[in-house]
This record gives C-alpha cells, sequence and structure tokens, in this order.
C-alpha cells in the first residue's frame, strides 16, 4: 500500500487510562492531556479526507510491560468502542432523517395555507399588480421559513454524523499497534 493511501497517527500516552477518559488536565504540566487519546485521534481524523484510506494508529505508552495479552486487550477494547460510536451514529443519523420527514409532514400543511392565501391574493380584482408581486415575495419568504427546517435535516444535518461514522470504521477497520515509548528510548545508566 502506497503512503498516500495510508493516514498514520501517533499517540503518545502516560496511562492507558488516558485512551478513552477525559483526563484531569493539569495546566502546569507541559505533557498533561486536555482530550482522551481517542477523541485527540478522532479530532485529528476529522481533518483528513478518508474514503480510500486507511488508518494506521500507533499508541505509544509510557510503561513497561506492554505485552500481547495487553496488545490484545486494548485493541479489543478499542474496537469495542468503534463499535459503539459507530452504532450510536448511525441512530443519530436515523433520528435526524425521521426528524426531517416529520417536519416535513408538519411543514405540508402549512404550505398548503400559503398557496391557499396566494391564489386567493391573485383572485382579489381591485390589487395592483404591485400589491401582488410584493405579497407574493412575502409568501415565497415564508413559504423558505416553512421549508428549511426540513430541507437542512434531510440533506445536511446527517452529513457530519455518516463522517462521523465512517471515521470509526476506518479507525476499528485499520492497523492498531500498542507498544512501550520505554523500548525505543536508549537505555541510560
Amino acid at each position: 500500500m502506497t503512503e498516500n493511501n495510508e493516514i498514520e497517527y501517533h499517540l503518545k500516552l502516560h496511562t492507558l487510562d488516558e485512551l478513552f477518559a477525559e483526563p484531569l488536565a493539569d495546566p502546569w504540566d507541559p505533557t498533561s492531556r486536555y482530550v482522551s487519546g481517542l477523541d485527540e485521534v478522532a479530532n485529528y481524523l476529522h481533518l483528513q479526507r478518508l474514503r480510500y484510506q486507511t488508518v494506521h494508529l500507533t499508541i505509544s505508552l509510557d510503561a513497561e510491560g506492554v505485552n500481547d495479552d495487553l496488545r490484545r486487550k486494548t485493541i479489543e477494547a478499542i474496537k469495542r468502542y468503534c463499535d459503539y460510536q459507530i452504532a450510536e451514529n448511525t441512530r443519530q443519523i436515523a433520528e435526524v432523517r425521521l426528524e426531517g420527514r416529520r417536519s416535513l409532514v408538519t411543514s405540508i400543511p402549512v404550505l398548503l395555507i400559503i398557496i391557499g392565501i396566494g391564489v386567493l391574493i391573485f383572485l382579489i380584482p381591485y390589487l395592483t399588480d404591485t400589491v401582488k408581486s410584493y405579497l407574493a415575495a412575502g409568501l415565497g419568504v415564508f413559504t423558505w421559513v416553512t421549508l428549511w427546517n426540513p430541507a437542512d435535516l434531510l440533506i445536511y444535518a446527517w452529513r457530519p454524523l455518516l463522517h462521523d461514522k465512517h471515521m470509526y470504521e476506518k479507525i476499528r477497520d485499520g492497523e492498531i499497534v500498542l507498544k512501550s515509548s520505554q523500548a525505543d528510548s536508549p537505555h541510560q545508566e
């Protein structure tokens, strides 16, 4: 696989608790975390084009004792977390689309009233064409306002949720490596 098809992210943690938990940030400690490790990864991936790329996540842990069992458990925990986020985003997408359909259904009677008023305006013989055009423009604004929320919900509001869902699928399906950062640093005596 070429470099262009892979997004690499290196996450450095003091403890594995920092991977999922919201940390208690210490502003006096320059190595203090302000978001969980997976939130940091998600924040980075939000800015990436993920469509045709795979994610390679390397987690460096400031601890000895990173063994195969801990690697396996950590990767399984990350995949479970991603599965939950995928399911939650899928649920939220369905909820937004349902709300959009409900909003559209409740907008239809309002639109019918606006159309009825528009027809009546053009049937009134003593109104000038200028007044009719102003009233028609006003009704056009009311129509736009009535359709704004359903259109927003049905066309746009679910897209960030879909992006998040794809992002967590990429993390879950990508390569995850857990290693001790002490193994990388030279031993000093």
